[in-house]
């Protein structure tokens, strides 16, 4: 029979061990609370971040809206219903702004029926191909009668911006 040699080890090599272990234990839980910690803080950081830099571009894209409804204002106030259409002073003030593609205006009736007054460009008319689509720019026109304002991509075009605004009620 073979006899199994024990290792008996003194009370102090026992003692050193386990106040050894002891903080080593603690040391890794501890370490492992601070990298979920430091995971989270850095998720909530990158999640901050974005939101500040999606207000930022709201507030640019908002400013810029106003902009350009700034610009467009006394092109509009300067229909002549004589004429049925822009004066040749709202027309000489719209080409000063060749990044404005078009301009289309809109008078609704009592019942609610939309007919369109003047329509201005500062490109040919076939190249201005939202224009051409009827059903487009009843969309848009709907839109901007029901919300009041509406900015949104051009159908036909990745560079261009569609504002649509209701001026009065």
């Amino acid at each position: 029979k073979r006899s199994v040699r024990r290792v008996r080890l003194s009370l102090r090599y026992k003692l050193l061990m386990l106040l050894t272990l002891i903080p080593m234990a603690t040391l890794a839980a501890y370490l492992r609370l601070a990298i979920k910690e430091f995971e989270k803080d850095k998720i909530a950081y990158v999640n901050d971040s974005g939101v500040a830099v999606a207000k930022s571009l709201a507030m640019q894209i908002r400013v810029e809206v106003e902009s350009y409804l700034g610009s467009v204002k006394p092109i509009i106030e300067g229909y002549d219903a004589s004429l049925q259409g822009l004066s040749p002073q709202s027309q000489e003030l719209f080409s000063r702004y060749p990044r404005l593609t078009a301009l289309v205006l809109y008078q609704g009736d009592a019942s609610g029926n939309y007919s369109k007054l003047a329509e201005i460009s500062n490109r040919s008319l076939g190249e201005v191909k939202a224009l051409r689509d009827l059903t487009v720019m009843e969309g848009f026109r709907m839109r901007a009668a029901n919300k009041g304002l509406i900015v949104t991509p051009d159908p036909y075009s990745e560079s261009n911006l569609v504002i649509a605004s209701r001026i009065g009620k």
